[in-house]
């Protein structure tokens, strides 16, 4: 059986109907759109080694959470109500988020207890902390579902950090810039399907941030 086979058995016998059978929910998990499971294969295996190294973890029904956060992530999403049965489908933004949280762990060596999802302001998608620093976040990661987001991301960024006026950006990228200001994380981390990415390293002054584009060894944890 190859990794996507894996990933659809895994999805249809186990993730979808934890979360249609909640309580809260209730759903018929005949309303699932089989044509919404668009995930590469690397995405596919990167997020069920996030599951099974319990680098995330299903606190019931279906909510997901990493050890550094309490907010919930679906694997999927809801259609309207007024439709029976409700359509429900795969979220793909979910997938590459538990998929690069993989990554860090299993790859760059990053602790489980260091790693969570959601920053502070809810402007990025993933957090890595700095060793010891409970509330200080080394890398700043967000999630886009296509190529063509995460270039209009990008270039929203870099833009900013060229000093652009912000009439000019996406009231979307602007928060996200705004949340580096505040916190100024070292790295940043645009994160698309296939593990297509954009690494940063971000320097600071006099209210400014400037982007520098890097490898993907920076991701690598160190305790320095």
């Amino acid at each position: 059986m190859d990794t996507l086979q894996q990933f659809s058995l895994r999805l249809k016998e186990h993730w979808l109907p934890t979360y249609c059978e909640d309580p809260k929910r209730n759903y018929d998990p005949v309303g699932f759109r089989e044509t919404s499971v668009r995930v590469s294969e690397i995405d596919a295996r990167d997020c069920m080694l996030a599951v099974d190294h319990g680098i995330v973890f299903d606190t019931g029904g279906g909510r997901y959470r990493a050890n550094r956060n309490s907010a919930h992530e679906v694997l999927f999403w809801e259609g309207r109500r007024t439709t029976s049965p409700r359509p429900i489908t795969l979220w793909l933004e979910p997938i590459i988020t538990f998929a690069a949280l993989a990554r860090l762990h299993l790859l760059h060596d990053w602790p489980k207890e260091a790693l969570g999802t959601q920053s502070k302001t809810w402007a990025f998608d993933l957090v890595a902390f700095e060793p010891g620093l409970n509330e200080t976040p080394r890398i700043l990661g967000e999630i886009k579902k296509s190529s063509a987001e995460l270039r209009k991301l990008r270039d929203d960024l870099v833009a900013l950090s060229n000093e652009a006026l912000p009439e000019s950006i996406r009231t979307n990228s602007l928060k996200k810039w705004q949340e580096l200001l505040s916190t100024k994380a070292p790295l940043l981390w645009l994160v698309g399907p296939s593990r297509e990415e954009c690494l940063f390293s971000v320097t600071y002054d006099a209210g400014r941030a400037r982007l520098n584009e890097i490898s993907e060894g920076a991701l690598a944890y160190s305790t320095a």
